[in-house]
């Protein structure tokens, strides 16, 4: 048994959710219940469950406001929990049970999180997830470059390699047109294949508004055509991750990923 106060007997779904949050950093209340099992498992199972690994000190908690004026928990590891997976990852630090008022940072890797459980639990049968990785440091040495995820799937086109941005829109048309470059950089160092074991790669950015796509788009259609794939949060909780709801750099008709390059 584990815990300060409260004996808490650690299951192999806690471990797999601080391993979660090991590389994912932080998960809304109601993204560990889609981890947990989605609609066959209830709010309040998952809610008793996460009360007795926050009382053993194996969870960290804290609040984000709603637009309807409530609140919602958020969650991430303790040193406690990171140790218990050999976790070399530093904890979110911030007062336990704040609430958390503009945390760009805190919200960008909820952003994150959101497309990791999309392509984990919500892909068509045809398609087999294979991998996720999240990275804390630049890809080369000599590039400076620290995307928010890569994903591999399997489909009947083979294996698709992806990284992903998520854009909350903090940053200038200035900074994201220096990402752009560095992404084909990359692309043409020949790096790729050696670090990932894979042909070719996409590049998809992840907005929470179409208003926001457009002037990436723009910016991206000025250094190339390639690569790049757009999309909103909404389009992929309303027709799913595979489906045509991407746009290329320019151009108004949807692709989808499941089609080879």
């Amino acid at each position: 048994m584990i815990g300060n106060n409260t004996h808490v007997i650690i299951t192999e779904r806690d471990y797999r959710l601080f391993e979660v949050l090991a590389v994912l950093g932080v998960l809304l209340g109601a993204q560990i219940k889609i981890m947990w099992g989605g609609e066959r498992i209830s709010a309040r199972t998952v809610n008793e469950r996460l009360f007795k690994l926050l009382a053993a000190n194996l969870l960290k908690r804290w609040f984000l406001g709603t637009d309807a004026g409530g609140r919602k928990a958020v969650y991430g590891l303790t040193e406690k929990s990171a140790a218990l997976i050999g976790s070399k990852l530093s904890p979110l630090a911030r007062r336990s049970d704040s609430l958390l008022v503009a945390d760009f940072f805190v919200q960008h890797k909820l952003l994150v999180a959101e497309l990791w459980l999309a392509f984990r639990y919500s892909l068509p049968q045809q398609a087999l997830f294979r991998r996720w990785q999240g990275f804390r440091s630049p890809l080369l040495s000599f590039l400076p470059l620290v995307p928010d995820g890569y994903v591999e799937l399997e489909s009947d086109q083979g294996v698709l390699a992806m990284f992903l941005e998520a854009d909350r829109g903090t940053e200038s048309q200035t900074v994201f047109g220096k990402k752009v470059r560095l992404y084909l950089e990359f692309a043409r160092s020949g790096e790729f294949e050696r670090l990932f074991a894979q042909k070719k790669f996409r590049v998809l950015i992840v907005s929470e508004s179409e208003r926001r796509l457009e002037p990436l788009r723009r910016t991206t259609a000025k250094i190339t055509e390639k690569l790049f794939f757009f999309t909103t949060t909404e389009c992929i909780k309303r027709e799913g991750i595979l489906s045509a709801i991407w746009w290329r750099p320019s151009g108004e008709e949807r692709h989808s990923l499941a089609k080879p390059l």
